[in-house]
């Protein structure tokens, strides 16, 4: 099908990122619950395009996809932590939602390299894609001891002032290294 017109719209009735596309004769329409539901739906059809080899679709009813899982989350395949814009048109063309970073403080990865979390929030956002800050900082306080919640708070805090835009931290207790009072240890 050659489409001479192709019609992108939001306000499909679903939940985030969700489409639905329909191919006439006339046009391809391709309506999103939201703009990432858009951007859903035309990779969609760039990936059907892409399989037959050619840029024709076959005439279809109304199809619909909605996302199986609200969050879909992917290191860079590129380098730790390095994410060109096509490494990130990669992973938003894979169905991903969402890169990780690791994080050992404000701006600073695992590695030691300093990367601005909060133009990568922006660069993501070009491709649909949120940021989570995958922690790496090592603790010096357990979250029982007196003053901790102070502690945390100006730690989690200085992230979120430097990097509003991060959709949030990811905690792994391997990574945290909280200090420990497991008496099995």
């Amino acid at each position: 099908h050659p489409a001479g017109v192709i019609r992108l719209k939001k306000g499909f009735d679903g939940p985030s990122r969700s489409y639905r596309y329909a191919c006439s004769p006339n046009e391809i329409v391709i309506e999103g619950a939201d703009t990432r539901g858009v951007l859903a739906g035309v990779f969609h059809l760039q990936d059907l395009m892409k399989l037959r080899e050619a840029p024709y679709l076959k005439q279809c009813a109304a199809k619909e996809s909605c996302p199986l899982f609200p969050v879909r989350m992917v290191h860079s395949g590129y380098g730790v932590d390095l994410f060109p814009d096509s490494q990130l048109a990669q992973i938003a063309h894979a169905g991903f939602t969402a890169i990780l970073i690791f994080a050992d403080g404000v701006n600073r990865t695992k590695s030691g390299e300093t990367v601005d979390f909060h133009a990568l929030c922006l660069r993501a956002e070009k491709f649909g894609l949120d940021v989570y800050l995958y922690n790496y900082i090592h603790f010096t306080k357990h979250p029982d001891d007196p003053g901790a919640e102070a502690y945390y708070e100006e730690q989690w805090g200085s992230f979120f002032k430097a990097c509003p835009l991060a959709k949030g931290i990811v905690l792994v207790g391997e990574s945290c290294q909280f200090p420990s009072r497991d008496p099995h240890l």
